[in-house]
């Protein structure tokens, strides 16, 4: 019985030590915040970082989705990875699965021009001052969940008013406000060692770290009125390159969801200010919508609605907010 006790009392303090110890450790294997500045450094002094970079997106564009491919890729990252300070080796199967699933989505939306595209011949009317003016009286109020502002908060908002026309698209009658929303990031939910790798993805592709999402307010001319808002998706054209940027509409998705959706929803479906429709962040990666659908009873939400404005479409956003890329033209493939 002695000896039984003594083996008592030394078993359990040495499990809480190992508890202890395994969770440190443990802690030590999240990363930090993604370095931008870092990345941005080893660009532009480690041959061998930016090599691995460029055979990614030159892999990217041809991206045929098979193991090979992903194979070839997944050694790549690991190159890039390794001088920030991690490797994928550090994600379970899981997490590297659902690592794969972001790559192969931006992958997607990246293709090689296949024939030339029509482009907006606008009939200029407003300078900018009078289109940041005119639109001061039409753009949303964005509400966040308080807990996404703490480093996702919004930093910039670009807008551009196209009058009756606008890429090709004849809308007599309408002024199209293009409004695009920068996020200072976006956080993977409740997982901070897949968030850096994803950080990693965004950089290496997209060349920034900031979250941007477009969308268009469609004012009638003869009422003044907010019509409606269309969430449909842009191509921005890098070289021979087309970047698909989709829809950010939420549709019914909760906070963990991130499908991008396209729709158009009148002016009767969104509560209003004045002409100002209110659009609720209802997922991680700031998809938009008219409806509350996370039911946080203990959440409050920012409302953002005091823009500075700045004069631009999706393309001088991204020429704006990032450096790596310098993108020429912008295209959509159907009338907001």
């Amino acid at each position: 019985m002695k000896f039984y006790v003594l083996v008592k009392f030394i078993t359990v303090p040495l499990l809480l030590l190992s508890i202890i110890i395994s969770t440190i450790s443990n802690a030590s294997l999240i990363p930090e915040e993604w370095d931008e500045a870092k990345f941005n450094y080893l660009f532009e002094n480690d041959p061998s970082f930016k090599e691995s970079i460029e055979k990614i997106r030159g892999i990217i564009i041809h991206y045929d989705f098979s193991d090979e491919a992903w194979i070839q890729v997944k050694i790549l990252f690991n190159v890039i990875f390794e001088k920030m300070g991690f490797t994928l080796d550090l994600l379970s199967k899981e997490q590297l699965s659902e690592f794969r699933k972001e790559v192969e989505y931006i992958a997607s939306n990246i293709r090689l021009i296949e024939l030339e595209k029509n482009v907006e011949t606008p009939s200029v009317q407003m300078t900018p001052e009078q289109e940041i003016t005119y639109a001061l009286t039409f753009v949303p109020k964005v509400k966040q969940p308080d807990f996404d502002t703490v480093g996702n908060g919004l930093t910039n908002v670009f807008i551009d008013v196209h009058e009756q026309n606008i890429y090709g698209y004849l809308m007599t009658g309408y002024n199209i406000i293009e409004v695009s929303l920068v996020w200072n990031d976006e956080d993977y939910p409740n997982n901070p060692l897949l968030d850096w790798f994803y950080d990693g993805v965004r950089q290496t592709l997209y060349g920034r770290l900031q979250d941007i999402e477009t969308f268009f307010i469609v004012v009638d001319r003869s009422t003044g009125l907010f019509s409606r808002a269309s969430f449909i998706k842009i191509d921005c054209v890098r070289g021979l390159v087309y970047i698909t940027f989709d829809g950010c509409y939420s549709s019914t998705q909760t906070w963990t969801q991130n499908n991008h959706y396209e729709a158009k929803k009148d002016r009767y479906l969104w509560d209003r200010t004045n002409e100002h429709p209110w659009m609720w962040v209802n997922t991680w990666n700031h998809m938009l919508g008219e409806d509350q659908n996370n039911a946080y009873s203990h959440v409050t939400y920012n409302t953002w609605s005091d823009f500075t404005l700045q004069y631009g479409n999706r393309m001088t956003t991204e020429n704006t907010i990032q450096w790596l890329y310098e993108y020429t033209n912008e295209i959509i493939y159907q009338a907001p």
